[in-house]
């Protein structure tokens, strides 16, 4: 097995352990996982997608006759990337943006919604995260003192701004900043625009 440079984005060392030589198939199996050890110490990866592209190639005791099917594609960052369940729940969670990804799994305590829409048993709890969650959004100052337990705090910022984060980690928060048309707090995604 071996990288295929031109399809390869990811450097060895920085994002990814260095792959042996080789790998041997056990003489009773007829399969064998190979160990791709991916590394979080690249600040980039909060900023971009890399790629490991790995391609069998034949020894002299296997071939390889099928190149699409001997092949493996890894794509990894170290940011959220839009899940295909936020296509499907779109009219209930809106637009997508990291940030408001973020929100949603800290404040659901939801990391993954259905991808079935037809699964009727599923469909109440989906709604009660995303319900929740549209509930926060739309006052996050009342949302934190209804829900106490969650151990979050809202505490004034810089320039008239709220500042949203967990009382255990202060090192990563989300700023909240006055809308005067309506004089509601928006928290403010990725590209500047405010999460609704």
């Amino acid at each position: 097995m071996e990288l295929v440079p031109g399809k390869t984005t990811a450097q060895a060392g920085l994002h990814f352990k260095v792959l042996e030589k080789e790998y041997v198939l056990p003489a009773d199996s007829g399969r064998l996982d190979i160990p791709v050890i991916i590394y979080n110490t690249d600040p980039l990866l909060a900023e971009k997608a890399v790629r490991i592209m790995l391609q069998l190639k034949p020894s002299g005791d296997f071939a390889t006759m099928f190149p699409k099917l001997d092949s493996a594609k890894i794509i990894f960052s170290n940011r959220l990337e839009k899940p295909l369940w936020w296509e499907i729940w779109q009219g209930e969670l809106g637009e997508y943006s990291r940030v408001k990804h973020e929100l949603f799994i800290r404040v659901s305590g939801a990391k993954q919604l259905t991808e079935d829409r037809t699964d009727w048993q599923a469909t109440p709890k989906v709604l009660y995260h995303t319900r929740r969650f549209r509930a926060f959004l739309a006052n996050p100052q009342t949302w934190v003192a209804e829900n106490p337990e969650e151990g979050y705090v809202v505490t004034p910022g810089a320039n008239g701004t709220l500042e949203f984060y967990h009382s255990e980690n202060t090192a990563k928060k989300y700023i909240l900043t006055r809308n005067p048309a309506d004089g509601r707090y928006y928290f403010t995604d990725e590209d500047g625009d405010p999460v609704i």
